[in-house]
């Protein structure tokens, strides 16, 4: 599918050479190098394995950093460093889709004469030595061509990119995350073995579910990796918060990744900011969770879709499920403003129902119209006696067809448009009683036999509606589809957020089959929702109900088209 590769993102690898002859000349300046900026680290740290340190800043480089070092091979880096136009190393917030304008723009390096000057000389041995690569390349190229002149370039570039390294380092531009951890902040790194965490009454330790540590070590990841959507970048996560107590240090703030770098077998050490007393924790805790807001809130104007440029679920979910929440929630204010608070929320629901249910019927029309557009455009060159064989796009109302017109709005089936209890129950679920985040006030489900036709189809709506796209997905309960949802505008310029579900017709029939279980199992979860300990039987009872919904929709998966299966995602 298209829409696989939009957010893909491979780091750029650099390789790195071992020279293992008598050292040169050269290689020696570039351990002077080395050593001036180990007298830096020295005086912040004190003694040190600056070896370790610097090899792990080497790795622990961003994919627009990584991109940087490769660019170096590329004539004329060097000469441009020489002569003072060489953009200074990325820092590890700049992404890597900004990085052509950084080039430009950036503060450049001293020139090789302004190196002298200011005494700096082993950075201006490096320029040298990155001049006289340029210089080989140049030469050589009219009689050997640029690829067997690039070997005569790519020692020196490799001496002269260890001594760009290096200055990084020494500005602190590398080396600022470790394991996905942060080292702005912290006081220093603590052995693992070192951190102890809370304990239940019987003196065991409280561990973070199964999912939390999945999800933190995805996060970790994608912080390692400078994973970026949109403009918008996963950050490291900030060091692990720890009390210092008479017998050593108790875990206060990191719990799950803490937990998750446990089971990482290359982890021994993680960055630690060290507090005295759990009221001066408290204080930077609400400090910090309030920049992390603010700046989540920021992050989620980036991302809101407009039409012809959709915003994607999974790689806001790469970067946080918190910002995937935030975005969500600046989408559904911005389009639902007049239903957004939690006070009087039957009048609110009511006030939401008319509205959707006034716009209900022009709605359907649209979404019918443009799924018809999509299948005639795909079939107009295949014959008709094929044409079922080749795409069976079509909308259908499923459950709702059962239930007939809505009695409060016949022109459309029940179900289209969402009603009051119900608005209700879900913004008291999901929502904090608000029932301006509701996503789905009017809805329809569109059949597509295969995971090429729900592409079209999103394809088409993405360039008519502002749409937040789910990709394809499977909920817990095993239902596959794909969801979008859309702000909708009608012919008066009225404006409410829509959902669209895109799936094949066995899944329909599936879900109208489950729809009684899923009844039942929503009301328990609305129930028991917030409660750390679900009564055993009721629990049972609410695994049993999935357990039926599982076992239909594996069962419709046998027949519907294998797409579907090998490609949805779980949610």
């Amino acid at each position: 599918m298209a829409n696989e590769d939009i957010f893909a993102q491979e780091p750029f690898e650099i390789k790195k050479e071992n020279y293992q002859d008598e050292p040169s000349f050269l290689e020696r300046l570039s351990q002077m190098q080395v050593d001036l900026a180990q007298q830096q680290m020295q005086k912040q740290k004190g003694a040190t394995d600056l070896v370790t340190d610097f090899g792990e800043a080497v790795a622990n480089m961003t994919p627009a950093q990584k991109t940087y070092m490769g660019s170096m091979i590329l004539p004329p880096s060097g000469i441009a460093d020489i002569s003072g136009g060489l953009a200074q190393f990325p820092d590890q917030d700049i992404m890597l889709s900004d990085l052509p304008q950084y080039m430009i723009e950036a503060e450049k390096y001293p020139s090789i004469g302004e190196n002298f000057r200011e005494g700096r000389y082993g950075d201006a041995a490096f320029q040298v030595v990155g001049g006289i690569g340029d210089a080989l390349f140049v030469g050589a190229t009219p009689f050997v061509g640029p690829m067997f002149a690039s070997a005569f370039k790519a020692p020196f570039e490799g001496i002269a990119s260890l001594g760009l390294l290096a200055r990084a380092f020494r500005q602190g531009k590398i080396g600022k995350q470790k394991h996905g951890i942060s080292t702005e902040g912290m006081d220093f790194e603590l052995p693992l073995s070192d951190i102890k965490f809370e304990a239940d009454i019987s003196g065991m330790p409280i561990r973070s579910t199964e999912d939390r540590m999945s999800l933190a070590d995805k996060l970790l990841t994608q912080g390692e990796l400078g994973f970026e959507y949109k403009g918008v970048k996963a950050n490291p996560r900030q060091p692990l918060e720890v009390l210092r107590t008479n017998d050593g240090f108790e875990l206060l703030g990191g719990k799950s990744s803490f937990e998750a770098l446990s089971r990482r077998p290359d982890v021994s050490k993680v960055p630690v900011k060290v507090f005295n007393n759990k009221a001066e924790f408290e204080e930077y805790d609400y400090l910090r969770k309030d920049a992390k807001i603010k700046k989540r809130q920021e992050d989620a104007k980036k991302l809101l879709p407009d039409v012809g440029n959709p915003t994607f679920e999974i790689p806001l979910q790469t970067i946080s499920p918190k910002l995937e929440k935030e975005v969500a929630s600046q989408f559904t204010a911005k389009h639902n403003n007049l239903f957004s608070t939690v006070e009087n929320q039957a009048e609110m629901a009511d006030k939401a129902r008319a509205k959707a249910g006034k716009m209900a019927p022009e709605f359907v029309a649209e979404i019918e119209d443009l799924a018809a557009g999509v299948r005639d455009s795909y079939l107009r060159n295949i014959p008709d006696a094929q044409k079922d064989e080749y795409f069976k796009l079509t909308v259908n109302p499923g459950e709702s067809a059962k239930l007939g017109p809505d009695p409060d709005f016949p022109e459309v089936l029940a179900g289209t448009v969402k009603n009051t209890p119900r608005m209700i129950e879900k913004a008291n679920q999901k929502y904090d009683g608000n029932i301006g985040r509701i996503t789905d006030f009017l809805r329809m489900r569109v059949i597509a036999e295969t995971t090429d036709e729900a592409e079209l189809l999103a394809r088409a709506i993405h360039k008519q509606f502002p749409s937040i796209d789910s990709n394809l997905q499977v909920n817990p309960h095993g239902y596959r589809d794909r969801k979008l949802n859309i702000v909708f505008k009608n012919k008066d310029g009225e404006e409410i957020v829509a959902e669209i579900s895109i799936g094949p017709s066995g899944h329909q029939v599936a879900a109208q089959n489950n729809h009684g279980f899923y009844e039942e199992w929503r009301a328990l979860a609305t129930q028991y929702q917030g409660q750390k300990k679900v009564p055993k039987v009721v629990k049972a009872v609410m695994d049993d109900l999935v357990g039926i919904m599982q076992k239909e929709f594996a069962k419709a998966d046998e027949f519907i088209d294998k797409s579907w299966v090998e490609k949805t995602t779980k949610k």
